[in-house]
């Protein structure tokens, strides 16, 4: 469905033009509404009239259209309040299209919500990083979306606007329609901030119930203002699942208190790929050198292999489970906890998860494993590893977006935004 994603073997198509469909008349009527709605889906009246095509260029572009969504499920007088700090936004600092970042971001939005266009307005987009050829084509992108946002109905002032072509939108300066110009620069600040703030969405597909080999599928693009605050690890300390009702969930991966930073990680752990391979990703896509305590320590695939090091609970000192006992107190303590979680607590929950059905006591279970698990367990470490990775797959099972489908298994050549 083009609203709510909900998969559908039946979709309604649209009425005036052969590109989407939608699940049912209430996702059709709402993606028509140009009004806010709460917890509201893909607005689908701009990009509709044979617009989706050139919206979505290819299969390369797929964060194109989330962009372009940014601005079109935005009421033009809205946005005209807030890049020019009148109405609702009279106390904001105006639009990073054209404020620097660091003013607009100096201090957040009173309340973060990530339904209003404020929280999508204030994220990060690395401008001053990229290169002077990439923004020219990002520009020439905006331009043509702003277009498309014009030929779709979009209320702007496209023609002689020369008189404030070159003076900045505020409170004295607020027309009664927005201009083109204005629009594509907003347009292009949020090619930027898509890029770099985006989430893919995805199913986990399987041919059948009790499959042991289900794929996760993506088939769109989201943005989630308020979890894009959260910074990068290759060690994370939490980590993101995607739900069956699009909400995107952000859970602990190990035991934290209050005033820990929560992370997580924007591609690889640090035990799948080099730091090299990490950091060099990382400066070419959100453009910042990655120095995380797995980066800082050159943590690799190679730093998970080998015996497990420990560290004694009551004298805190440090050794591998190759010794017979802790050398400094002769305990056998943590010893006898990883000779468990290897030989009962592992085997129990790929029981668990061979049932394909999981209830979050059985979360809650391997997550308090967890907890007991890292007191005895120096990172980096495999079986920690294998403990998150085991959770991770519980709680895919509870809420991720499930489909059973034998006909398109495997196929993933097929993708929407």
């Amino acid at each position: 469905c083009y609203y709510c994603c909900k998969r559908s073997h039946n979709l309604k198509p649209c009425s005036d033009c052969p590109h989407v469909g939608f699940c049912s008349v209430e996702c059709n009527r709402n993606a028509k509404n140009p009004a806010e709605l709460p917890e509201d889906g893909n607005k689908h009246i701009y990009d509709c009239q044979g617009l989706c095509p050139f919206i979505i260029f290819n299969d390369k572009s797929d964060l194109v259209h989330p962009a372009f969504n940014c601005l079109a499920k935005v009421p033009p007088n809205k946005l005209l309040d807030y890049v020019c700090s009148t109405g609702s936004y009279a106390d904001g600092k105006g639009h990073q299209a054209f404020k620097a970042p660091d003013v607009i971001q100096r201090v957040p939005p009173t309340v973060f919500d990530s339904s209003d266009y404020s929280s999508i307005a204030f994220l990060f987009t690395g401008s001053e990083k990229r290169r002077t050829g990439c923004l020219l084509e990002l520009t020439k992108t905006a331009v043509f979306l702003t277009y498309c946002l014009h030929l779709g109905g979009y209320s702007m002032k496209w023609f002689n606007e020369t008189d404030i072509f070159f003076s900045e939108p505020s409170i004295s300066n607020r027309p009664d329609i927005i201009p083109a110009s204005w629009l594509a620069a907003c347009m292009l600040y949020h090619l930027q901030a898509t890029e770099i703030n985006s989430f893919q969405t995805v199913e986990v597909v399987a041919k059948e119930l009790f499959s042991n080999s289900p794929k996760f599928e993506e088939f769109g693009v989201s943005v989630y203002p308020t979890i894009s605050l959260i910074n990068h690890s290759c060690d994370p300390t939490a980590s993101v699942l995607m739900s069956d009702k699009g909400v995107m969930i952000v859970y602990a991966l190990e035991s934290l208190s209050a005033g820990n930073e929560l992370s997580i990680t924007y591609q690889s752990y640090f035990y799948e790929k080099s730091t090299q391979e990490r950091r060099d990703w990382l400066r070419s896509r959100y453009h910042f050198c990655c120095e995380c305590i797995a980066c800082r320590h050159d943590w690799d695939q190679k730093s998970v292999e080998g015996p497990e090091r420990l560290i004694c609970q009551k004298f805190g000192s440090f050794f591998t489970e190759d010794a017979e006992e802790c050398p400094a107190c002769g305990s056998q303590e943590c010893l006898l906890i990883i000779k468990d979680l290897r030989q009962n607590v592992l085997p129990k929950l790929d029981q668990c998860l061979s049932k394909n059905i999981c209830t979050l006591e059985e979360s809650k279970y391997v997550s308090t494993i967890i907890d007991n698990a890292q007191k005895c367990l120096v990172k980096p470490s495999s079986l920690l590893i294998k403990l998150q990775e085991k959770h991770f797959a519980i709680l895919s099972l509870i809420y991720c977006n499930r489909t059973i489908e034998n006909l398109t298994f495997g196929n993933t050549s097929e993708k929407s935004n």
